[in-house]
Parts: structure tokens; sequence; C-alpha cells
């Protein structure tokens, strides 16, 4: 009976205890944190969609060497065919995800004013965007290029002879990585679209200065394969 009576009362003082929170983590905490990681695990899937360029792309596929996003079969073939130029010529790539649109003021306006296209980098991911022809694919491939490729002793010899000193400059004309992705286009355009925009840009000139950055010769006219759309 005495032992009875004991073991009531030390359950009805345990009850009168407080409860115990030491071990858990408040609720909210608990739900920021778990936002937190959702944000940082999925930033790279979502970056593109809070963009104010993102559209729908209902061409969208993987090819090789790439993931094209793109809003017509002919923006998928013009992708497919400057990465054939880059492999014909033996110019490696890593893969690239390539967001093609058919309208300039995709590469204009909040992303970049009076641009036809543009390369950029995310997490080591490669990204190039186009809104003009096969031969800005070609440009903006060579970005990649440079990236992938090039050493930044490459970068100052091909500076030098290029007669330019910097190679991320303010001025389009005097930046040494535009005057790299101009040669390579050149390079690798068909003659119906042969041109450069960088000084000097006769053909001894371009010439050289793809042999210095790629250590080859530019294919020759006769393996460039079909024309197509320019």
């Amino acid at each position: 009976m005495l032992y009875a009576r004991t073991l009531f009362a030390l359950l009805a003082l345990v009850s009168t205890l407080p409860p115990t929170v030491a071990t858990e983590k408040p609720a909210s905490h608990a739900r920021r944190s778990e936002s937190t990681v959702a944000v940082e695990s999925g930033a790279d899937r979502r970056d593109h969609r809070r963009e104010p360029w993102y559209a729908d792309y209902p061409a969208s596929q993987e090819i090789d060497g790439a993931m094209a996003y793109a809003q017509t079969p002919d923006q998928i073939e013009d992708l497919r065919w400057a990465l054939e130029r880059y492999a014909a010529a033996g110019l490696d790539l890593p893969h690239v995800e390539a967001w093609l649109h058919d309208r300039r003021t995709f590469c204009d306006g909040p992303v970049r004013k009076g641009r036809s296209g543009f390369a950029t980098w995310r997490n080591d991911v490669s990204i190039l965007f186009n809104c003009g022809s096969r031969h800005t694919l070609l440009h903006e491939l060579g970005h990649v290029y440079d990236r992938h490729t090039l050493t930044d002793a490459d970068r100052a010899a091909f500076m030098a002879l290029r007669g330019v000193t910097e190679w991320q400059a303010d001025v389009w004309l005097q930046s040494g990585q535009e005057h790299l992705a101009d040669v390579l286009a050149w390079a690798l355009s068909p003659a119906s679209d042969r041109h450069a925009q960088t000084e000097p840009r006769d053909e001894a000139s371009l010439w050289a200065a793809y042999e210095l950055a790629t250590g080859l010769e530019p294919l020759p006219w006769a393996q460039r394969g079909k024309e197509g759309r320019s």
C-alpha cells in the first residue's frame, strides 16, 4: 500500500514538470533551414526561369555536345552545324547549354544591350545565347573554346599578335577575347559568310592568328560542307 502511494506521488510530480525542448529546433527554424537547402540545391535549375528573358522552347532537345533550348527546329540544326564545324576542325569543346531565340530582344535589353549573342558560365557549365546567325554561333562557341582550352600564356601571345593589351576590354574591338572569337568564326565559316570585324583582318593576319590560337590551319574550303543558312 505504501509502495502504491509513493508511485502515484512520483507520477503526479513528473506531470507537473515543464516539457523538455532542448533537443528540438523551433518549427520556424526547421522550416527556414529546409527552405535554404531547397534554394541552394535547385538554384542552377531555377535561375533561368527567374530571368526576364525566359520563354517557352518547344523545339528543345539534347544533341551531341549540347543541351539546346530552342524555339524552332532550324535553331537546333544551326547549333548542330556549328558544333560540327568545331569538331571537323579538331577543336574540342565541353558540353554546352545553348539558349536559342528567334527574336533579337532575347539578347538585348535586360540581358545584354545590342548583342546578337553572348556566352557565360554557371558552376563551370558553359552557357551561350544566340539571337543571330550561324556565324554568331561560331563566335560564341569561340568564347567557350577560349575558356576551355587557352592558358594565360596563350592569351598573352595572341594579344601581342593582334595588337591589343586587354583580354576583356570595355571597347569590343580592343578586347582580346573578341579578337579570338572573331578569328575562330572567320576560320570556320563557309565562304559565303567569311568575314571578320577585328583588325587586322586581311587573310594572312587572320590565318596567322588562328594558327597561333589553335595550333592548326583553317579547314580547307572544300571540307567545309554545306553552307546552309548564314
